[in-house]
């Protein structure tokens, strides 16, 4: 069943997003110079995506000088993707970064060792929280402190490719526009 309403959309965002966290945020510095970088992506239940970022990576310089990012999703056993664009606004309050970095350690932990850096103990007063499953180089990287960004789309669109040829469509698209 195709979700018709605009929260019904949202929604099948929200879980395609929640199913698959790892994407690529692109950034434009303010010289108009692109980067792209993987991320880990947490949807919330209000439609807005929050990332997080060293302070020593090009990404978080590029965000400071230009906060319009885009995020990309996918899934290629089912050939679904999810791309959003919005501006990328800091988080400031301490006690919602330290649970972005609690929701961060739930959402990846086992059994590594050692993946925050002095700089993440003496900004959020975390360290040496066990993590596991990460796609390098977040688990090397020693250098910065977290920070985490709340991105709000102005624009979303979730596609599916592989489930629609049997109704006659090449595929099933879904966009929002706020």
């Amino acid at each position: 069943m195709h979700p018709t309403s605009p929260e019904d959309i949202k929604s099948t965002m929200i879980l395609f997003a929640l199913k698959h966290p790892l994407g690529v945020i692109a950034t434009s510095s303010s010289a108009n110079y692109p980067s792209a970088s993987w991320v880990y992506v947490f949807p919330h239940d209000d439609f807005t995506f929050y990332i997080g970022a060293r302070t020593t990576t090009q990404k978080f310089h590029d965000i400071e000088e230009n906060s319009a990012v885009s995020i990309a999703l996918a899934d290629g056993g089912t050939l679904e993707t999810l791309q959003i664009r919005g501006e990328a606004e800091a988080i400031a309050d301490p006690a919602q970064v330290r649970q972005l970095l609690e929701t961060l350690r739930e959402t990846f932990s086992k059994e590594r060792k050692g993946w925050m850096a002095p700089a993440d103990r003496d900004t959020h007063g975390l360290y040496n929280i066990d993590v596991s499953r990460w796609v390098p180089p977040v688990s090397q990287m020693r250098e910065g402190a977290y920070i985490f960004y709340k991105i709000t789309p102005a624009w979303a669109r979730y596609r599916r490719y592989d489930a629609d040829w049997k109704e006659g469509r090449d595929y099933t698209e879904y966009e929002i526009k706020t």
